[in-house]
């Protein structure tokens, strides 16, 4: 009995966290998430303009996180609060740290909004279509927000309570700029959705396209930086483009604005990946792809691109790029895997073990408005810098205090770490050892298997000498009842398999799986 009750209160622990401000009373259940953080896919990042501490995800397992801290640690804010929305960037208020708004779940048409750091929300107005892209806010003028709803953009004039769709302006967003060289009263806003550029010179009441000089589409993503203060007002504005082979070179990926979006040119500044063919059997194409662009009103010649690799190996990675003179010249700014140098992010747990940063395209990225030195990327890990890409750490995971920190290019295994609250994929079951209470183990959809040995404190990931052959999801576990450290494991390279995404083949369903044993308590299979 005293078993069964310890694997359901953490079990519960693992799917329900309470809003941290509510306090519990005398008598009261505190939960507290357990296990390894981060595995699952993050989208929607945001970052407030006022404290750079306080940023949001969201996640695609339908949880959205918060942190207070520079994403050193994360709370779960409570479902019936707010639901997971991989479509749209939340925004926070540009002179009220506390207030911030949001999505709230798939396909959403509700603006909601949190005026306590996020841990409550309550419905702020309701757009004509779900949203999308993002939610931008003018700094100067609050009121003043633009969104993306469905293939179009909305406008509001009160804050998010009301909302008009914007006529001829065609296209899901994929980011909006207001120029704080115009004056707030007259303010000349920018919209960029996948079709094409749209500028207004009116405060909003009408829109024209401007798109001269782009010839790609459909456009990636858009950002603008604008000064008016300490100088010469200077206004540029981004996008990114598909790039493919035209001969002998790949076409520009990256396009820059310096009249308001009247021209674009090319920016093809030297740094770039230039390749022509894939460089490894790794690569994700024979041509790099530029997605996110990232770009401040504090210094609009600093600008982040992220991009796609030709292959694993630098300079071939995919990575971050950073221009300080508006593209005229670029250099990678992120270098994570430890069998290249030079490496500049700290190890997680992952690369910790296998000794491998295993590379994929940012599902978003966001960057301090005031500071352009502090930008985040998420995938299904979450990477921050706080010193414009000089070095990294992972926000999703960190070593247990006391423990030697993994550096160098050899592995770490056996290492114990912390849960910091950003716990984003399924959780099958989690077990107490019969033998050995204090041994927990966890099994993860993505993740595969984890482990304790401190009754949850801290946990380890497989190591990679003995792990399941099968190893994104571990199902379940079996215990013999007379034999200490003698398990059985049903694991798969198939996730979801009793579920919707795999009834309605929305999964891949082919991979294979299988039973493994160990018999010296989960350490190796």
């Amino acid at each position: 009995m005293k078993h069964s009750l310890l694997v359901l209160a953490v079990l519960s622990a693992l799917l329900l966290v309470l809003p941290a401000a509510a306090r519990p009373r005398r008598g009261e259940i505190r939960w507290e998430p357990l296990g390894l953080s981060g595995g699952g896919g993050m989208f929607s990042p945001a970052v407030s303009p006022v404290d750079g501490r306080r940023m949001i995800v969201h996640c695609d397992m339908s949880g959205v996180y918060r942190t207070t801290d520079g994403g050193r640690n994360w709370t779960m804010i409570h479902h019936s609060e707010l639901r997971g929305n991989t479509r749209c960037r939340p925004a926070f208020h540009p002179r009220k740290a506390d207030v911030v708004f949001s999505p709230s779940g798939w396909m959403s048409r509700r603006l909601m909004v949190s005026t306590d750091g996020g841990v409550h929300w309550t419905e702020r107005g309701v757009l004509p279509a779900p949203l999308r892209g993002e939610i931008a806010i003018d700094l100067d003028r609050p009121d003043l927000m633009l969104a993306g709803a469905g293939d179009g953009v909305c406008l509001s004039r009160d804050a998010g309570r009301s909302w008009t769709r914007l006529d001829g302006v065609r296209g899901e967003a994929v980011g909006f700029h207001f120029d704080r060289t115009s004056p707030p009263r007259r303010r000349i806003l920018f919209a960029g959705t996948t079709e094409g550029i749209w500028r207004s010179d009116d405060g909003g009441r009408t829109w024209t396209p401007k798109t001269r000089g782009l010839a790609a589409r459909p456009l990636r993503s858009f950002a603008g930086g604008s000064r008016a203060k300490g100088g010469k007002p200077r206004i540029i504005l981004y996008v990114t483009v598909p790039s493919r082979l035209e001969g002998d070179r790949p076409s520009p990926g990256i396009f820059r604005s310096l009249d308001r979006g009247e021209t674009w040119e090319p920016v093809e500044g030297r740094g770039l990946n230039r390749d022509t063919r894939a460089f490894d059997r790794w690569a994700m194409g024979p041509v790099a792809q530029y997605h996110q662009v990232l770009v401040t009103d504090a210094d609009p010649r600093r600008v982040y691109v992220f991009n796609s690799n030709t292959g694993v190996a630098q300079p071939h990675h995919a990575t971050v790029y950073r221009s300080d003179d508006a593209g005229r010249t670029w250099r990678a700014v992120f270098h994570p895997d430890p069998r290249w140098e030079p490496t500049n992010v700290d190890k997680s747990y992952v690369v910790a073990e296998d000794n491998q940063y295993y590379q994929s395209v940012p599902f978003g990225a966001a960057v301090e408005a005031g500071n352009p030195d502090h930008l985040f990327f998420v995938t299904s890990w979450l990477f921050i810098t706080e010193n414009g890409g000089k070095t990294w750490f992972p926000g999703f995971t960190r070593v247990k205090p006391g423990e030697k920190k993994p550096v160098g290019n050899r592995r770490a295994p056996g290492l114990d770490w912390v849960c910091n609250g950003l716990v984003v994929t399924t959780t099958w079951h989690i077990y107490e050892d019969p033998f050995r209470p204090k041994r927990l183990y966890i099994c993860y959809t993505d993740l595969g298997f984890a482990r304790s040995v401190d009754s949850g404190r801290t946990f380890r990931w497989w190591s990679e000498r003995g792990r399941a052959p099968w190893r994104n999801t571990c199902y379940e576990l079996a215990f013999d009842p007379s034999i200490p450290g003698k398990v059985w494991g049903a694991f798969s390279n198939v996730h979801d398999i009793p579920n919707a995404n795999i009834i309605r083949e929305r999964h891949r369903s082919t991979g294979p799986g299988g039973i493994c044993l160990s018999t010296d308590f989960t350490e190796t299979w």
